[in-house]
């Protein structure tokens, strides 16, 4: 894919999407920003240049089933995908026939231990460039950009310390 931005992370996450024709892009905005921001706290807390005690991370996974529970019930997550994720959009194989600027929603999951989704709006930005399905974000406020902005960073740099072992 040409034209990338900067920062970029390759990873593979529960995800779906579809076209989109609802209008509650702002309701889903505040729960995507308290989703992010919840994220970025917890990672935070735990030092990533050592594990935190395994009762202390048995503990936070027990926390975060039984609220992953009461905000979403049990439903699946969709199946992982192969994405490319970038401050301003994502990517993902595929190839659907989309039209440039054609609005649609996605639903990511950003971990893997608190099973709750970002709905995200977006709009494609290149319709299967080679075999990539190239979407920017519509219209999200400031604090959720930052929120985006900082848990990518960490996902970035897990990666870059995933490969150097």
């Amino acid at each position: 894919m040409n034209d990338s931005p900067a920062l970029q992370v390759a990873c593979t996450l529960p995800f779906s999407w579809s076209t989109a024709t609802d209008a509650d892009f702002l309701a889903r905005q505040h729960g995507n920003r308290l989703l992010l921001r919840t994220l970025n706290v917890i990672a935070a807390a735990l030092p990533e240049s050592e594990r935190a005690a395994d009762r202390i991370e048995a503990r936070l996974d027990l926390m975060l089933h039984w609220l992953d529970i009461s905000l979403h019930g049990a439903v699946a997550p969709p199946p992982v995908h192969a994405l490319s994720l970038f401050v301003d959009g994502l990517a993902w194989p595929g190839t659907e026939a989309l039209a440039p600027a054609q609005p649609v929603w996605l639903k990511l999951y950003p971990s893997v231990d608190f099973q709750a989704p970002l709905y995200l709006a977006a709009l494609v930005e290149t319709p299967s460039q080679a075999g990539w399905l190239r979407v920017r974000w519509r219209e999200h406020d400031t604090d959720w950009q930052e929120e985006w902005t900082q848990w990518l960073f960490r996902q970035h740099r897990r990666a870059i310390q995933a490969e150097r072992g």
